[in-house]
Parts: structure tokens; sequence; C-alpha cells
């Protein structure tokens, strides 16, 4: 009779405001990339399946179309830096997909989405900067990809999914990302 163990895990460490960004960028470097090279390794050691989540901050946020999972990596921030360190780490292990998401949001929690639609209510008029483009990622969404993916995971080889636009899902191989 097979087993199935189901652990799920969902860390991250942000780079974000705090007095000592020294001590912030070592614990998000632990926890983004070193911490997802040590799953992996596990992951492999008990052939179970890891997701790594990753995030378009990966890239420098020039591009005026959504990104592909093959497109050149270049993080302009410390958070994009660990998280691309992450996604390197699970490197050359098996049972590993690493999944790029942005602009998350939900029903719960604080995020942009709920955040627009309650400035709508509140005021006529909004003055929003158009220094970033992004793709809007419902978390209901992301969640059935990843069930569609599981049961498709090859397991010789490192994965990485990256959820697009239109909702249609593109994949490739780790081995394209340098």
């Amino acid at each position: 009779m097979d087993q199935y163990i189901y652990v799920s895990l969902l860390i991250s460490a942000n780079t974000g405001r705090h007095p000592c960004k020294r001590i912030v960028l070592i614990v998000a470097t632990k926890v983004n990339g070193e911490a997802v090279g040590y799953l992996a390794q596990i992951a492999h050691r008990i052939n179970a399946v890891l997701v790594h989540y990753s995030t378009d901050y990966v890239f420098d946020g020039t591009a005026y179309c959504p990104y592909r999972e093959d497109d050149e990596t270049n993080p302009t921030s410390a958070y994009g830096r660990t998280k691309l360190e992450g996604e390197k780490s699970v490197y050359p292990s098996d049972n590993v997909v690493v999944v790029r998401t942005s602009w998350l949001y939900s029903e719960f929690g604080n995020n942009f989405v709920k955040t627009m639609l309650r400035l709508g209510k509140e005021k006529d008029e909004l003055g929003v900067i158009f220094d970033q483009i992004g793709t809007p990622t419902y978390a209901a969404d992301l969640a059935k990809v990843i069930l569609d993916i599981l049961p498709k995971i090859n397991n010789n080889k490192v994965e990485l999914e990256m959820k697009v636009k239109d909702g249609s899902v593109v994949s490739g191989n780790v081995e394209t990302m340098e």
C-alpha cells in the first residue's frame, strides 16, 4: 500500500520596513534562499513533491507585457534576489515545482484589489501611480493550477510553472534559467 505524507508549509521572509535592514536581509536569505534548497533535498529523500512559491520580483519590472518563465531574471530588490536564490537552490533536485505568481489577492487579508475596491467606495476619484505593470492572481485560481500541476509532475526534473494574464499556464524547465 502506498503511503502519502502531506506537509504544507508557506514560509516567506519579506525584506520590508525594519530598523535593522541587515538582519532582515540575513533572515530573508536564509528563509527564501537556503531553506528552500534544504526542503528540496528533503523532498528528494522521501520522494515527496515540493511546490515552491516564487514571485515576479525575480524580474526587473521593466517589461510591458506578462513575463514568461524563460525570460531573463534580473531582480532589483533584496526580496527578489532572495526569492531567485530559492529558485536556484532547488536545482538540480527532482520532485520540485517552482510557481511564480504576482499580485496575489483573495477575499482574505490585505491586497491591492481589496484596497482599490475599498478606496473606490470611499472616494470620488483615485490617483494611482503608473510605475508597475502587474498581473493580479486570484488565490483560488492559483490553488486550482497547483492541483492541476501535481499529477503531471515528471519526477526527474525541476519544473517551472508561471500563470500568465490570460489564465493559461506555461511551463518550462528550470535548466532554462540562468
